[in-house]
């Protein structure tokens, strides 16, 4: 017996949610094995079929919802940046004095390189390869500006005399990015050191952890 068309029309709309919910979670699933097998094999040592078996499914399945692996990469880059992009202009819009601007910019920064380190990572070192930056059809330079203008706007008070914010701008991404590209420094070694930084040492000092093992 047919279904009456309110109850019919109610069953097809969660179907259609479930449906969303299900592709949500096999995109994720899928992005989340590509960082693990770029992370472990190199981007371009790495296959379709070496992401399908991480993520548990069929290069098939897989096609459904990318039809590359440079197509995954780019998911992944702008996802890293849009999350960078959000803790800036967090930090950038609290109000208060600029120390707490900056204390939210470095616990917010860490936080992120704790939670998506392989999303991070990558991006970091898809800077130094522009013409696969290009081919991704990713605008790096229009997201870093502005991002240098929420850095800007954390730092436009409170820097020592003649040092300009767009200076520790570019001095916070380049230690950051260094911090992410190396797997040596721990994130509780990563804050300590940002705090320093800007001159507010932590209460845990951490610099005995910096020695590298061995």
């Amino acid at each position: 017996m047919p279904l009456p068309f309110l109850e019919y029309n109610t069953f097809m709309a969660k179907t259609r949610e479930a449906n969303q919910r299900m592709r949500a979670a096999s995109r994720a699933r899928i992005l989340a094995a590509a960082e693990v097998v770029f992370a472990r094999r190199g981007f371009h040592a790495a296959r379709i079929s070496d992401i399908a078996a991480e993520a548990e499914m069929s290069v098939g399945s897989l096609y459904w919802y990318f039809s590359t692996k440079e197509a995954v990469l780019a998911e992944i880059v702008r996802g890293a940046l849009n999350e960078q992009t959000a803790v800036l202009a967090a930090a950038a819009s609290l109000p208060g004095l600029p120390r707490e601007r900056v204390d939210a910019l470095v616990e917010g920064s860490i936080a992120l390189l704790e939670r998506r380190r392989g999303a991070q990572h990558l991006l970091a070192a898809m800077e130094s390869e522009p013409d696969a930056l290009r081919a991704l059809d990713l605008d790096l330079a229009a997201a870093r500006r502005e991002q240098d203008a929420h850095l800007e706007r954390i730092f436009a008070a409170g820097l020592p005399a003649g040092l300009a914010p767009a200076e520790m701008a570019a001095l916070y991404r380049a230690v950051l990015r260094g911090l992410t590209l190396d797997p040596a420094i721990s994130p509780s070694a990563a804050r300590a050191a940002l705090l320093r930084l800007f001159g507010r040492p932590p209460a845990d000092d951490n610099r005995g952890k910096w020695k590298r093992p061995g």
